[in-house]
């Protein structure tokens, strides 16, 4: 999952993660005020599969050889790790090979990096959906429990084999999100690299409501 967040022209924040099935691209126009936010210029892009990571484990909606990733980084520490480290090319190239639509949409260049980086920082990757799988569903209960909602505008876009899975990105973001908007798009996974025109126009979309 790629996270972008900009004060409006200028780049604030840019972070990589992934995630599993019924990929999604989320965008939210608005200032964050720890869950929920208010009013502002930040925009925020998520894509990912178009829900948290725990929704997964909780609703149990993605097959398993699409999911499987998520029930291994959630075990303790010390077992996902080396694990992953062992065989990391292959595990990460797998997501690569097998959730693009358009194999020529991530090129040669682009795949090493991509490898590498991920090579490199396992055990954060590790860390990340181990808390997704465990504070993070606390956290996301608190705030359906406090009736906490995203004040600012959303656009969900899924990538249209979610919806094949049983996903429905646009129940699960209408229940967080009043002003919602949501699309499915034929690409893979990797939204912003096979479709680029699609995410710059849904972007500008966004910031013009």
């Amino acid at each position: 999952m790629t996270v972008l967040r900009s004060h409006r022209q200028r780049a604030h924040r840019a972070e990589v993660d992934r995630t599993a099935a019924g990929r999604a691209l989320v965008a939210r126009r608005g200032q964050r005020h720890g869950g929920t936010s208010g009013d502002g210029g930040v925009v925020e892009l998520v894509g990912g599969d178009g829900q948290q990571t725990p929704r997964h484990l909780e609703q149990q909606v993605a097959d398993a050889k699409v999911a499987w990733h998520l029930y291994l980084m959630a075990q303790p520490v010390g077992v996902p790790e080396p694990m992953i480290e062992a065989v990391a090319d292959t595990f990460f190239a797998s997501f690569l090979d097998g959730w693009v639509a358009d194999p020529d949409a991530i090129g040669a260049e682009h795949r090493a990096e991509y490898l590498r980086a991920s090579r490199a920082a396992v055990p954060s990757i590790v860390a990340d959906y181990r808390a997704s799988a465990g504070i993070d569903v606390v956290h996301d209960r608190a705030d359906r429990d406090a009736g906490r909602t995203l004040a600012m505008p959303v656009t969900v876009v899924q990538q249209d084999w979610g919806a094949a899975l049983g996903y429905d990105a646009a129940a699960l973001w209408g229940a967080w999100a009043d002003d919602l908007e949501h699309r499915t798009t034929r690409s893979g996974h990797f939204m912003a690299e096979e479709a680029p025109a699609e995410v710059v126009a849904d972007l500008r979309a966004l910031l013009a409501r």
